[in-house]
C-alpha cells in the first residue's frame, strides 16, 4: 500500500498559483489566495469568483524519489496531521486535484458521498506518530462523479518544427508510477493531414533484439490513467 508523502509547502503553492493563473485565464474570472485562516483551518486556497476551490498538488508515492508522482488515484484526506477534520471535511466547494497533464475539479461533497457511501472499501492509514488519517481512491472507482479537466500547458520540444503529412515524432515518455505507460508517445501526420496519437513501447525479441511496438489513436485531451469522461455542463465553470 502506498504511503502518503506530500510535497513542501513551496511546492503547493506553486500549484495553487498554477491553478489561479490557469482557471483566470480559461474562464475570465479573477482569482485570489485565501488568507492563512482559512487556508490551514477552513482548507480554502483560493477563491475565483464566487468559488472557493482547495488544490491538491500532486502526490509523490516514494519520498525518494522526486519524479514518482501517483496519475491513477486521489488521496483523500479525513484527518489531519493535528487530529482534526482533513480537507475533505473542509469548505472548500471544490476540491482542484493536479495529475501530470491537468487539474481534475471535483465537487468536494462529492467526493464525500462517494468515500462514506464506499468506506469499507478502502484501507485507513495513518502515519507513525501522527493523528492523519487518509485512503487512496483510484480514479477509476470515480466514473459516476461529475468533474472538470483543466489543462496545463505541457512542453513544446522542437517548437520550431511544423509536422507534415506522412511524418511523425516520437518523444521519451514520463512512465510516472506505471510501468506498463508507453515509453514513447507523440503524433503522427496522415496524408490527408489527420493528425493521430502514437504510443511506443520497447520490447525484446527472443533473439535478443529490442524493438518497438506501438499503436495510433485518434488525437483526444489527454487522460489520467483509468480515466472516466466528463459530462458536458457538469461544472458552472
Amino acid at each position: 500500500m502506498m504511503k502518503d508523502f506530500p510535497k513542501s509547502i513551496e511546492d503547493g503553492k506553486e500549484s495553487e498559483n498554477l491553478f489561479m493563473f490557469l482557471f483566470a485565464k480559461k474562464n475570465g474570472i479573477p482569482c485570489k489566495p485565501s488568507t492563512q485562516k482559512q487556508n490551514t483551518v477552513e482548507h480554502i486556497d483560493c477563491f475565483c469568483g464566487d468559488w472557493t476551490f482547495d488544490v491538491k498538488g500532486r502526490r509523490r508515492t516514494k519520498r525518494k524519489n522526486k519524479d514518482d508522482f501517483c496519475n491513477d488515484q486521489i488521496l483523500l484526506e479525513i484527518k489531519g496531521v493535528a487530529g482534526f477534520d482533513g480537507w475533505l471535511y473542509g469548505k472548500a466547494e471544490y476540491i482542484a486535484w493536479e495529475t501530470s497533464d491537468s487539474f481534475l475539479i471535483f465537487r468536494r461533497q462529492d467526493l464525500v458521498n462517494h468515500y462514506e457511501a464506499n468506506e469499507h472499501l478502502y484501507e485507513k492509514i495513518n502515519r507513525p506518530n501522527k493523528k492523519d488519517l487518509f485512503v487512496w481512491v483510484p480514479f477509476d472507482h470515480l466514473k459516476t462523479i461529475k468533474f472538470s479537466i483543466l489543462p496545463k500547458p505541457q512542453p513544446q520540444p522542437m517548437s520550431n518544427y511544423t509536422p507534415q503529412p506522412n511524418t511523425f515524432s516520437l518523444f521519451a515518455n514520463d512512465k510516472g508510477d506505471n510501468p506498463k505507460r508507453p515509453d514513447y508517445r507523440g503524433d503522427i501526420i496522415l496524408p490527408d493531414g489527420t493528425k493521430m496519437r502514437l504510443s511506443a513501447w520497447v520490447k525484446e525479441g527472443q533473439s535478443g533484439k529490442k524493438f518497438l511496438s506501438g499503436k495510433v489513436e485518434p488525437m483526444n485531451e489527454s487522460r489520467p490513467a483509468n480515466a472516466f469522461e466528463p459530462q458536458a455542463g457538469d461544472m458552472p465553470f
